[in-house]
This record gives C-alpha cells, sequence and structure tokens, in this order.
C-alpha cells in the first residue's frame, strides 16, 4: 500500500503506533462556512485520520442562496474560503457541507470524507434543543452515538500497538452562544474539542479535553533525561553489579591503554571512576556546592592525558552533573500525580494511566523510589566495542526491569477485573520509558471559563502576562488581542451580533470587567509607566475589533488552522504536550501566545 510510503516523515515524529490511532480516529467538522475550520480539517486529513464528517445547515449554488441561520457566523465574500469553489449561475443548489467534504477528500483518498445536514438550525442541533424526539439529524449527541464510524465512545480494548479510536469536534467560527453548547456537549460525551475562529487579522484556538485534563505519556522536545544510575551505582555496586564489574575492568586498564584507546573510553566510566576518587577524599560525600561541583569537574580534565585531545573527557567534563546529580528518582511532579485519589482508589472504570501510574507507585517501593530503566544511552565517544557493550549492559537491566513492571500491571489489571490486554505491552512499554516526563495539563472547559469565575491557578496565568509585553510594540502583545476577541463574543452573547461602529464604548466596558474577573485593570489616564494595560492600547485593539465586525481573512484562517491541526495531532496521538487552553494569533504583527483563561 502506498500508505507506508506516504506518511514515512511523519512517523518519524509520533511513531506506528501514533500514525495507527490517527487512522482510528473520526473528526467532526461543526459550521464550514468558515476558513479556519477547513485549514484545520486539511491539515488533520493530510497526516492520514481515518474519516471526518462536515456539519453545516447553509446551502451552496443555485438561484438563491438561504440566508445565513442565526447558529452561523457572518456572510463570507465567496472567495474568502479557497475550499469553498464560487457557485456559477448554472449550479444546482448542494449542501455545503456536501461541496466543503468533496474538496477536503481529494486531499487523501485514505481518508473518508462525509457530510450531514441537520434538519434544524445547527445550534439547535448541538445543543438538542429540538422538542421533537432526538435523530441523527437533529442532535449532535445522537449523530456520535448512533454512527458506526465514529469511535464513540472509545473501544474497550486498544489494538496490540496500544492505539485506541478516538472523536475530535471542531468548531469553526460558530457563534459565540453554539461554542457555549458545544463545549458543554463535548465535555459531558467526554470528547476532546477544537474551538477555531478567526476575526479579521486575528486566529484563536481554545482545545478543551474530553475530561478534566490531558494525560501526556511522550511529550517529547522537552529535554531528555538520560538515567545512567552512576552516583547510585558508585554509592552501592550491588545496585547495578554488570555495571560496576564492566567500569571496573574497562578503568582498571586505563595506565595501560594506547593514546586511542584512552580517547575512546566512554565518559561513563570516566565519570563513575572520578566520582569513586573523589567520595575516598570526602567521607564518602558526592559534590553539593557551587565550588565542590567545579572542582569536581577539574578533577575530571585532570584525568585526561591530553584534554585538548580528548574527545571523550570534554564530554565527561560537560556532562559532570550526571555523576553527581540526585538518584534517579521519580521527580517530584509525577509522585505528585501517583498521589491522586483516581490513582491511589482504582475501579473497573479507572483509564490506563492511573492503572500504570499505580502499578509505577508499588515498582517504585522496591526500587528505591526510582522507576524502571529507560534503557538507553546517549552519543558518547566510545569504541564500537565499549559502546555496544555498555549499551548492552543498560537493555539489559532495562528489559529486566519492564518485565517486572509488566507482572504489575497484569496484576493490577486483574485485581480489577480487566482483560490484560486492555493496556498492551507497547503501551506499558513507552509508559516506563518516560516516566521522568509524564505530565498533565489540566483542561478546563470553554463553558466553564465563561460562565463561571476565574481560578486562582487561571488569574495568575493572566496577570504574568501583563509583564510580558510584545518588545517592539505593546499593543500587539497576544493578551490584548484575547481580551479583544473575548469582549466581542460576549458582546455577541447580549446583543446577539458582532460589535461594530458605534459600539465601541460598550465593547469598553466589557473588556474592563473582563479584566477584572482576572484581577487586573487599566492603568490611570495619563500614567507615565507606558504598561501593557493602558487605556490607549486597549482603544487600539477594540477598535480594530470593531472594524473587523466578524469578517474573516483566508490568510489568518491559514495559519490559525495549521496550528489548530497540529495540535489535533496531539489530542488523538496523546504525543507532544498540546496548548493549554487558547492559542491567539495576531496576524497583524505575526506574533502568536497562548493564554491560559
Amino acid at each position: 500500500m502506498a500508505s507506508s510510503n506516504k506518511y514515512d516523515r511523519q512517523l518519524r515524529l509520533w511513531g506506528a503506533a501514533g500514525q495507527e490511532s490517527l487512522a482510528l480516529s473520526h473528526v467532526v467538522l461543526l459550521g464550514c462556512e468558515g476558513t479556519v475550520g477547513c485549514e484545520t480539517l486539511k491539515n488533520l486529513i493530510l497526516p492520514g485520520i481515518g474519516g471526518f464528517t462536515c456539519i453545516d445547515k447553509e446551502i451552496w449554488g443555485g438561484p438563491t442562496s438561504t440566508p445565513p441561520s442565526s447558529s452561523s457566523s457572518p456572510p463570507l465574500i465567496p472567495s474568502s474560503n479557497f475550499f469553498i469553489p464560487p457557485p456559477l449561475p448554472t449550479s444546482p443548489p448542494q449542501p455545503l457541507a456536501s461541496v466543503v467534504s468533496s474538496t477536503l477528500q481529494e486531499l487523501n483518498p485514505d481518508v473518508t470524507g462525509s457530510y450531514l445536514v441537520p434538519s434544524c438550525s445547527l445550534h439547535e442541533f448541538i445543543s438538542n434543543s429540538v422538542p421533537t424526539a432526538s435523530t441523527s439529524t437533529t442532535s449532535l449527541k445522537v449523530f456520535l452515538t448512533e454512527n458506526p464510524n465514529i469511535p464513540y465512545p472509545p473501544p474497550n480494548l486498544p489494538s496490540q500497538s496500544g492505539a485506541r479510536g478516538t472523536a475530535l469536534l471542531v468548531g469553526s467560527d460558530l457563534n459565540p452562544e453554539s461554542s457555549l453548547a458545544l463545549s458543554k456537549v463535548a465535555r459531558e460525551l467526554g470528547v476532546p474539542l477544537l474551538l477555531v475562529r478567526t476575526y479579521g487579522m486575528i486566529g484563536t484556538l481554545r482545545i478543551q479535553a474530553g475530561g478534566e485534563e490531558f494525560n501526556v505519556v511522550e511529550p517529547r522536545g522537552e529535554g531528555k533525561k538520560w538515567d545512567l544510575r552512576i552516583r547510585e551505582t558508585v554509592e552501592d555496586p550491588s545496585s547495578f553489579p554488570a555495571l560496576s564489574s564492566y567500569v571496573s575492568s574497562l578503568v582498571s586498564s586505563l595506565p595501560t591503554m594506547d593514546q586511542q584507546e584512552h580517547g575512546h573510553v566512554p565518559y561513563v566510566a570516566i565519570l563513575m571512576s572520578t566520582l569513586s576518587n573523589w567520595r575516598s577524599t570526602h567521607s564518602g560525600n558526592v559534590p553539593t556546592t557551587f565550588q565542590e561541583k567545579a572542582e569536581f569537574r577539574d578533577m575530571v580534565e585532570k584525568g585526561s592525558r591530553d584534554f585538548g585531545m580528548e574527545v571523550n573527557y570534554q564530554e565527561a567534563k560537560r556532562e559532570a552533573y550526571l555523576a553527581y546529580g540526585d538518584v534517579q528518582e521519580i521527580p517530584e511532579h509525577v509522585k505528585d500525580i501517583m498521589g491522586r485519589d483516581s490513582v491511589q482508589k482504582l475501579t473497573k472504570g479507572s483509564g490506563s494511566f492511573d492503572i500504570l501510574l499505580s502499578a509505577l507507585s508499588e515498582f517504585a517501593k522496591t526500587h528505591n523510589g526510582c522507576p524502571p530503566m529507560n534503557g538507553s544511552i546517549p552519543d558518547m565517544t566510545a569504541s564500537s566495542t565499549s559502546y555496544i557493550d555498555l549499551q548492552g549492559i543498560y537493555f539489559e537491566r532495562s528489559k529486566r526491569e519492564l518485565e517486572e513492571f509488566t507482572g504489575i500491571v497484569e496484576n493490577r489489571l486483574k485485581e480489577l477485573g480487566l482483560p490484560v490486554e486492555y493496556i498492551p505491552l507497547p503501551t506499558i512499554s513507552t509508559f516506563a520509558k518516560n516516566v521522568p516526563n509524564l505530565t498533565v495539563v489540566q483542561s478546563r472547559s470553554y463553558h466553564s471559563e465563561v460562565t463561571e469565575p476565574a481560578g486562582e491557578e487561571e488569574r495568575e496565568a493572566v496577570q504574568g502576562l501583563v509583564w510580558d509585553p510584545h518588545s517592539d510594540a505593546p499593543v500587539h502583545t497576544p493578551l490584548l488581542w484575547w481580551v479583544g476577541i473575548k469582549s466581542a463574543e460576549e458582546y455577541h452573547r447580549v446583543k446577539g451580533t458582532w460589535p461594530g461602529v458605534g459600539d465601541k464604548g460598550e465593547l469598553e466596558k466589557i473588556a474592563v470587567s473582563l479584566l477584572l474577573r482576572y484581577g487586573l485593570s487599566l492603568e490611570a489616564p495619563g500614567s507615565s509607566s507606558g504598561g501593557l494595560l493602558s487605556p490607549s492600547n486597549l482603544s487600539l485593539v477594540l477598535g480594530e475589533i470593531i472594524r473587523y465586525e466578524g469578517s474573516e481573512n483566508h490568510c489568518v484562517g491559514s495559519v490559525t488552522g495549521g496550528v489548530a491541526g497540529q495540535e489535533g495531532v496531539k489530542v488523538i496521538t496523546g504525543i507532544y504536550t498540546p496548548v493549554d487552553n487558547t492559542y491567539v494569533f495576531n496576524g497583524i504583527a505575526g506574533v502568536a501566545g497562548v493564554v491560559k483563561g
């Protein structure tokens, strides 16, 4: 099949399991007129999602088109969305969702495209507010549960690679009332949601997890933490006898090595030998102060015959922290996650992440608080033989500890009455190798953000952004445009239309009220501090918001949709850390930022 070659480059990013997760997923786009939704879907179709459904009420073509419904964004210039071709005078009327689905389907024949035209307004479809009996054309909930092509609810058992099918909702340029309804429904159903919007030269992406959080096992790109157990082995050789014995043999041969061999001793051996010598003259202690660490690095350098020529000793000096750093225990932030009630009190309905954390807690009790060994070692200057030998030593211990950890996981599953296939070996292995990087991203729903007071965490996050203005022009700081867009959305919820000429005064009142929710206020008029929240900056931003009046720019939609597609891949695969809350793109200055509101 051509797919194995077509997806080769992205397989290097998220692996075979990630690609399978994409292939098992289904994306539902609500609102097809907006460019940003089509761009988002495009950037999910190209990497190979399983299928998608476009949902919209509007009609394309024909002698007259239906006016936009109350749940739609303002009328668009026909050419503002490249995925909607301008209809000819002779074009027969067709559902807009059908036109968009057909256009996007051409991008990747491996992906199955479909469309749905609700028999009610899009807002009623989303909110399930039709008084008659609900059907798949009047209720989003019914549509998701009755469509056999959508993995909802998610399958109980994953594939052998650990991939699970995922449904993902994308709300594109919906009016704020529909966005609220969609957020509420998505959280009730446990389905992740992307709310995307372009407003003139500004683009926004609001991410919402299916549950209360995103559990990230493979954040990647966050800085790899090597698990070499150097200090642990020096302090207690019996904890890692294979490594201790190998290094002792290697170090004892140092005096008789020729220059070539001496310059290719792995730096793991150099650091273990140096740390052992240090402890012998420092009452068994390791370097702790800045001065002691500097002396230790000098000690490493002095062990070289020619430091300027021996790259392995240069590497050892650079990586000296691996010798005197803390023993590779489970990080504090992971211990905090392990201490949650959902981990301590497992049930049959517990997710795989909590079950794995519970097993990790038990494993750590018998391994000095350490997780299963990762087994991988960094690149280093070494002879082929010594590097392969060292790699084999770490691999063998990693293999033994993974088998032990797997046994604990399987026992947990049996205790809960779940089949061992509930968490396949690839998932267990991936988890064990990434314990230091485990991440939980709390996900407040958009509905909660709008209807409930801001929490302390959100207040602190927004307040912190005030001290990070755009370096050249503070008015272009994404935080200000986030305030502008949210104020316009609130205005729409009250008035039923976007703010225009003559509405600036009322929009300013809404913006000031929004700032107060997060413990902020405008500077006093005439203040000389030149701060971000000056009345002049807010006036400029709101003036632009009024000038846009809900219009759309395809270029801004393309950038925002590209980011949304990228975040959608993270949500579906569970690989890489997703944006925390809201991404804001300022197309005027070409800058972007994240606001946790």
